[in-house]
């Protein structure tokens, strides 16, 4: 039995999985113009337009000249791929829509591949809304397109084909919505939940340290430390971390290498009771085990020590070694502006030459 306690009820409070995401949008996507007719049970114009512009974002990604849609096709799960939307007969729209998970093995591949199977011009969308650092676009160039002949396709592999996946964000999808007002209730619960993980997104710009929330943390990751530097993605790492002891947020960055050792600066922020406890601390990794102690000597040199506090730790998974060597503590005690002052003096310290 649910036991209800917050009167404003969001059906998409429930419905929280990536299906039920893929449902919204398919059914949005449904009151674009060109699908309704003159039986069409559809009387909200504003839905109607608002689908209509967010089709028009997604392609506008792209810089395939379609020309005029004249037909559209809906298809959810179809062969796996979360939604297709078939243009002109000609074009093949793949939607990957993500909410808190990330892409893996060579799923966008494989539905580059299904789509061209079908006939079809593949076009990319990477759909994020859950919190992820940004990037505009993911591609594989293995080979390319125009060196493959339609009829040849078949005899590719999944990791042979070429694809390029553009992104697209919540801040966006936010941007298009808000532009269209309707008593929908479907359309404004989805809204109203969006909007809310990005205000608690945005929180930490107005709250103390101590009542950031793991999204507060993830917005001051990515937009005070990534900065959406899109251009340098390789050179961060943002995640959730499982392990035994119950898993951390993790963001990592600033990857440098003394003597083959890689060394890098990383937060890892895990939930104690009903709080978020973050730490700072510098890492070591290196394919060699254990970590020749020469090297880690160097890093103590550099290190500034009167900020600093000890602590190593040794892990091995049989491929790499890796050392925790300095951490700094306290950050819930700060205010925001001392906790960028605190990691600017953190990281200043840490000067690698």
């Amino acid at each position: 039995m649910t036991n209800v306690k917050n009167n404003s009820l969001n059906l998409f409070d429930y419905a929280t999985s990536e299906l039920s995401q893929d449902a919204f949008l398919c059914w949005l996507l449904a009151h674009h113009p060109i699908c309704q007719n003159e039986d069409s049970e559809i009387k909200d114009k504003d839905i109607s337009q608002c689908a209509e512009n967010l089709l028009n974002e997604l392609l506008g990604k792209h810089s395939t000249e379609l020309g005029k849609i004249t037909e559209l096709e809906i298809k959810r799960q179809y062969k796996k791929i979360d939604i297709l939307v078939i243009i002109n007969k000609k074009y093949g729209l793949i939607i990957e829509d993500k909410t808190d998970t990330s892409e893996h093995g060579n799923q966008l591949g494989k539905y580059f591949k299904v789509v061209e199977e079908k006939g079809l011009i593949p076009l990319g969308i990477y759909f994020k809304t859950g919190d992820e650092l940004k990037r505009d676009e993911i591609k594989r160039d293995k080979i390319k397109r125009d060196e493959i002949k339609r009829d040849e396709i078949k005899n590719k592999s999944d990791e042979d084909i070429e694809y390029t996946y553009k992104t697209f964000y919540r801040d966006e999808l936010l941007e298009v919505l808000k532009k269209h007002k309707t008593k929908n209730d479907i359309f404004t619960s989805f809204y109203n939940r969006l909007d809310k993980f990005e205000e608690d997104y945005k929180s930490y710009e107005n709250n103390k340290v101590a009542d950031w929330s793991s999204r507060a943390w993830s917005g001051f990751f990515h937009n005070k430390l990534y900065k959406n530097d899109r251009q340098n993605f390789d050179k961060f790492w943002y995640g959730y971390v499982p392990n035994r002891s119950g898993g951390f947020l993790c963001f990592a960055w600033e990857f440098r290498y003394i003597d083959k050792i890689k060394v890098y600066f990383q937060f890892e922020i895990r939930k104690v009771g009903n709080t978020m406890n973050p730490i700072l601390v510098v890492k070591t990794s290196c394919e060699n085990k254990p970590l020749p102690d020469v090297a880690l000597n160097k890093i103590d040199e550099y290190i500034g020590k009167d900020l600093w506090k000890k602590f190593k730790r040794r892990r091995s998974d049989g491929k790499t070694s890796s050392r925790l060597i300095y951490i700094l503590e306290d950050l819930n005690n700060m205010e925001y502006g001392e906790l960028i002052e605190s990691i600017e003096k953190a990281t200043k310290s840490f000067d690698l030459k």
